[in-house]
């Protein structure tokens, strides 16, 4: 058998079933056998004088006086086709657009070293960049990353004199993602000079000011408040000589709740020498606002008669 050709059939979307109503005989027509309509082939099962019946569902557009040719094949070829045809037709969905992946906008976040104090002998110029307590310290920085596995830290000790003299020196430790975003943190360096008395009142770190709320109605922001605590504990103090300073703050001698104003807390800190440093920061206390919801006054015009 050759090419059979229809010049009408109805395909039905889900049935198996094409119906013949041109009259075209089925004759010759075997199972394994190829159905070509609208350029996709399904396998047929089997025929009679009306109708062909496929090995698998049509799916798509239920259809009336539709072309359709048939043509022996080997039934392998037919399946391999049949099963590509089948997964393209039972494809619904719509391709999806790959997807920018989103910028990394976060810079790492550096673990700095607590601060480090160190002396030098007596009557010496300073200590060197090389001496080893030191490395070790600006070593012992670290920095982690949300998408860098890993990220190397540096630090700017090549941009102050060596040796280091009798003072409180600044590291700035820095760290880049592959991104390009640049974390920092900073810590502090004591450097003194054994033998020599120390005159140096320790240096006072104050927390940002900040601006804290009481509920609306309420008497005022108590001191235990959590928050407040929070800012408090922040303060940070170091001193030339001393490996630890205590920073302490002023909060006892105010009212207790504050009221809504503006407190100044002043915070010390002294060395076992005596020596004091101070720094102060601004406590805002505010009542919250009140999220109560009055309605509008609603004037309904009377007539007099």
């Amino acid at each position: 058998m050759s090419w059979l050709k229809f010049n009408n059939v109805t395909l039905t979307n889900g049935s198996v079933l094409v119906v013949i109503t041109d009259g075209t005989s089925t004759a010759g027509i075997e199972p394994g056998y190829a159905l070509i309509a609208h350029g996709l082939v399904y396998e047929i099962a089997g025929s009679n004088t009306t109708t062909i019946t496929l090995s698998n569902a049509y799916l798509g557009t239920t259809e009336n006086n539709v072309q359709a040719k048939v043509q022996p094949t080997h039934s392998p070829i037919v399946n391999l086709l049949n099963s590509a045809i089948q997964a393209m037709q039972n494809y619904a969905g719509t391709p999806t657009t790959p997807t920018e992946p989103t910028p990394d906008t976060t810079a790492p976040v550096i673990n700095t070293p607590n601060n480090l104090v160190v002396q030098f002998a007596n009557g010496g110029a300073g200590v060197a960049h090389s001496v080893s307590a030191l490395q070790a310290w600006l070593n012992s920085a670290s920095a982690v990353d949300n998408v860098d596995s890993s990220v190397t830290v540096n630090h700017n000790l090549a941009a102050l004199p060596d040796p280091l003299t009798a003072a409180i020196h600044t590291i700035t430790f820095t760290a880049t993602d592959s991104a390009g975003n640049t974390g920092t943190g900073t810590a502090a360096v004591s450097i003194s000079e054994a033998g020599v008395a120390d005159t140096t009142n320790p240096i006072v770190a104050a927390p940002n000011n900040i601006t804290l709320e009481f509920a609306n109605a309420g008497a005022g922001l108590a001191h235990s408040d959590s928050a407040l605590q929070a800012w408090l504990d922040s303060a940070s103090a170091v001193d030339n000589v001393d490996s630890s300073v205590t920073v302490n703050h002023n909060l006892a001698t105010l009212p207790d709740p504050l009221t809504a104003a503006i407190h100044t807390i002043t915070f010390t800190a002294t060395d076992i020498a005596g020596n004091t440093g101070t720094n102060t920061a601004t406590l805002t206390v505010s009542e919250a606002v009140s999220t109560t919801v009055y309605g509008e006054d609603i004037i309904i015009p009377v007539q007099v008669l």
